[in-house]
C-alpha cells in the first residue's frame, strides 16, 4: 500500500491523490487518508472505520464509479477523432487512372495510419489522470492489488508508473535502472531524481493502449536489463499501470535471455502479476521478437 499523498493534474485539473471524494447513497463522504477511511457525518463529526471491515462493502462501489468516470471521460474526448478517422476510411480513394491506384491507396494507408496514432494519443492523454486515479483507489481498496510485482527468476520488477516518493523504496529494493514506457506527460518523476538516487532511466516512449514498443526498442530494452543484471542489480519496468507496454518488455526480455518461447513467456509474467493483458499488436510484438530471436545471430547483438 502507498502511504504517501500527491496533489497533481495539468493546468485545470486538481486530482488528489489520498483525498478523493466519494459519495455514497446515505450522504456519507469517504475519504481516503494514508490507507485508512474516515466516514465524515453531515453534523461534522468523524467516526473511524477499520479499514479491513470497512473496504469490503465499499471498494465496488467505489471502484466501479472511477471505472465508469474513465471510461466516460474518454468516450467523450474520443468521438470526434474516432469520427473523423471513420469518415476518412470510408472514403474511396480518387485516382484518375488505374496506375495511380497503387500509390493513392498506400498514401491513403499512411494517412489512417497517422489519424488512428493521433486518436489513440489524445484519448491516451485524456485518459490518464482518470485511469490513474482508479488504480490508486484499487491499490487503497484491494488487498491482492500490487503498485509492482518481482518477475521469479529475474532481476525484474515489472509496475505502474512510479511517484517521487517511490524512489527511495525502490532504491533500497536494490533497483538501480529503471526502463520507462511512457509518453512525457505520463512521468511523474523527474530525471533529477534518479539520477540523485544513482539509478540509471532509460526513456523509450511508447503511445498507450493500442501500440507496442519498435522492435528496435525492445531489443534496446532487454539489452540493457541484461547489463544491469550482470552487475548484480535490479530494474524497474513501468509504462502507467503495468500491464501491457512494460509487460510486452518483460516478455520479450524472457524470451531472448532466459530461452522461453513468447507463450511461455506471457504465462510466466501472468502468473507473477495477474492484471497483465496486452493488446494484440504489443502480443504480435511479442511474438515479432521471438522470430527474431530465433534467427541466426538475431538474440546475440
Amino acid at each position: 500500500m502507498r502511504s504517501d499523498e500527491h496533489t497533481f493534474g495539468p493546468a485545470g485539473v486538481g486530482l488528489q491523490h489520498l483525498h478523493g471524494h466519494v459519495d455514497n447513497p446515505d450522504g456519507v463522504e469517504l475519504q481516503l487518508l494514508r490507507g485508512h477511511f474516515f466516514l465524515d457525518d453531515d453534523d461534522g463529526s468523524a467516526r473511524f472505520a477499520d479499514e479491513k471491515a470497512s473496504a469490503e462493502s465499499l471498494s465496488a462501489t467505489a471502484l466501479d464509479a472511477a471505472k465508469r468516470a474513465a471510461v466516460g471521460v474518454g468516450a467523450r474526448v474520443l468521438f470526434y477523432p474516432k469520427l473523423a478517422y471513420k469518415l476518412v476510411a470510408g472514403r474511396p480513394a480518387r485516382g484518375k487512372a488505374s496506375e495511380e491506384s497503387s500509390s493513392s491507396s498506400s498514401s491513403l494507408a499512411t494517412t489512417l495510419d497517422a489519424a488512428k496514432h493521433a486518436a489513440v494519443g489524445v484519448g491516451a492523454r485524456a485518459l490518464f489522470y482518470p485511469t490513474l486515479a482508479y488504480s490508486l483507489a484499487r491499490d487503497r481498496l484491494s488487498s491482492d492489488f500490487h503498485w509492482w510485482d518481482r518477475i521469479d527468476g529475474t532481476n525484474i520488477l515489472l509496475g505502474a508508473v512510479p511517484f517521487p516518493s517511490d524512489v527511495p523504496a525502490l532504491h533500497a529494493d536494490g533497483v538501480r535502472a529503471v526502463v520507462t514506457l511512457t509518453e512525457p506527460y505520463e512521468r511523474l518523476v523527474p530525471k533529477s531524481l534518479y539520477v540523485k538516487h544513482k539509478i540509471e532511466n532509460l526513456v523509450l516512449p511508447t503511445t498507450d493502449y493500442l501500440y507496442a514498443p519498435s522492435q528496435k526498442d525492445l531489443r534496446e530494452a532487454t539489452a540493457f536489463i541484461r547489463g544491469v543484471a550482470e552487475k548484480g542489480e535490479s530494474a524497474y519496468v513501468h509504462c502507467k499501470a503495468g500491464r501491457a507496454r512494460s509487460a510486452t518488455v518483460v516478455m520479450c526480455y524472457l524470451v531472448r535471455y532466459k530461452g522461453m518461447t513468447a507463450e511461455e513467456a506471457k504465462a510466466h509474467v501472468e502468473r507473477c502479476r495477474p492484471r497483465v493483458s496486452l493488446a494484440p499488436a504489443q502480443w504480435q510484438a511479442v511474438q515479432d521478437f521471438e522470430d527474431f530471436c530465433r534467427r541466426p545471430a538475431g538474440g546475440s547483438e
